[in-house]
């Protein structure tokens, strides 16, 4: 792979015959000295999106107080969405851009580790300095989305970015433009993961995930159905010193049931203390954990008593009664676990050692949030207002 070249600031373009996509990375912090960010010692950072006056959406910078069972709010506004109208046959193509952005993303920044990084897409408006490093991507779909791709065409982790650049001719994404951050500047480099299985003509399908260490990129990549155990999974390992590639097969259990009905994605995959975490079918409690070291995935091995079940309306339940679970992210000891319902919410911090540490309870309507312990009793509440939603910090780092 070639070295491409060094600066601070780049500007991509990239087009082809289904998608036309424009990357611009603009840093408006680093330079500034940006107010404090640090919450209670043992917490959790996480932005509460609250839409006011109907043309807004505003993130409100929070913290979980682990140890102290109790939601700690701020006044900072980190960055605001404009409300846009219902997407239509004649809806402007960058207002569907969007639209599909805030759908698949639901209202989160394009990367944010909680501590000191923040990149958010150019269609939200930073209102605060919070961050040392803080960056305004340009990412706009010109014809709408695309099956399997509204989610790939960038995978970002701790110091990383991959574009996808699509080939001129197919219009596969295959090849990635990626951009390691040195703490000063990206030094950036071409990837191309056209792996073909040897002896077959199977190709994995797209990245879910990168994990960046000291030497080595993890890039979890999504592979064909399997009729006996779900999706396939590999796992691409680069070596930084070569930029050469190692692709590797993960032994999928059957417990672990990754269904196209819950397909994973960047946007809910996570990497955290050397395995990735991502979604299992509709019927499993918890979440699939890939063992990067084993190349293994099992089911996560977490226990959530029954009654961390969120009910459904009664007109919902006509349609589905369990819970969708999902894994939300990522900070410091622990993977932020989400059980859902079309009602309310039971969010989990899970520590290290797979134990839950606290339980945010959410009600949907009226915004109202109680922090209980593992046993279910309730150590405090807060109004956090109505309509609100929470995006959590998804570092992928150790």
């Amino acid at each position: 792979m070639k070295k491409v070249n060094r600066v601070p600031l780049v500007v991509l373009v990239v087009s082809a015959s289904i998608l036309v996509i424009t990357f611009m990375a603009v840093f408006l912090g680093g330079c500034s000295n940006p107010v404090t960010n640090q919450g209670p010692e043992d917490s959790i950072p996480f932005f509460a999106l609250i839409p006011r006056t109907g043309s807004v959406i505003e993130a409100y910078l929070n913290y979980w107080d682990v140890a102290d069972g109790k939601v700690v709010k701020t006044d900072k506004v980190v960055y605001t969405i404009p409300i846009l109208p219902p997407i239509t046959s004649t809806t402007d193509k960058a207002i569907k851009a969007q639209n599909f952005y805030n759908e698949d993303h639901r209202y989160s920044p394009v990367y944010w580790d909680g501590s000191s990084t923040l990149i958010l897409p150019s269609f939200y408006q930073p209102t605060a300095s919070v961050y040392e490093r803080t960056e305004v991507w340009n990412l706009v779909k010109i014809t709408g989305r695309s099956t399997g791709l509204g989610t790939t065409l960038s995978v970002f982790g701790k110091d990383v970015e991959m574009l996808a650049v699509p080939d001129e001719k197919s219009g596969d994404y295959r090849r990635y433009l990626v951009k390691l951050w040195d703490g000063k500047e990206y030094v950036e480099k071409e990837l191309n993961l056209n792996y073909t299985v040897p002896g077959t003509n199977y190709k994995p399908l797209y990245p879910l995930a990168v994990a960046n260490s000291e030497d080595k990129l993890y890039i979890l990549v999504c592979g064909q159905f399997n009729p006996e155990t779900g999706l396939d999974l590999f796992l691409c390992t680069v070596d930084k010193a070569t930029w050469t590639l190692q692709w590797k097969k993960i032994d999928v259990k059957k417990e672990a049931s990754l269904s196209v009905g819950n397909p994973p994605y960047t946007t809910n995959t996570i990497y955290f203390d050397g395995s990735f975490y991502l979604p299992c079918s509709c019927y499993c409690d918890t979440a699939a954990k890939v063992d990067v070291g084993k190349l293994t995935c099992d089911r996560w091995d977490v226990n959530i008593p029954e009654q961390f079940t969120p009910k459904f309306s009664e007109e919902f339940s006509q349609f589905i009664s369990t819970p969708l679970p999902s894994v939300l992210g990522s900070y410091e000891n622990y993977v932020i676990f989400e059980k859902r319902s079309d009602l309310e919410s039971y969010i989990f911090a899970i520590d290290r050692v797979g134990e839950i540490a606290s339980v945010m309870h959410l009600t949907y309507d009226d915004g109202n949030v109680e922090i209980l312990n593992k046993d279910g009793k309730v150590l405090s509440k807060a109004s956090l207002g109505q309509d609100v939603s929470f995006v959590f910090p998804k570092p992928n780092e150790e």
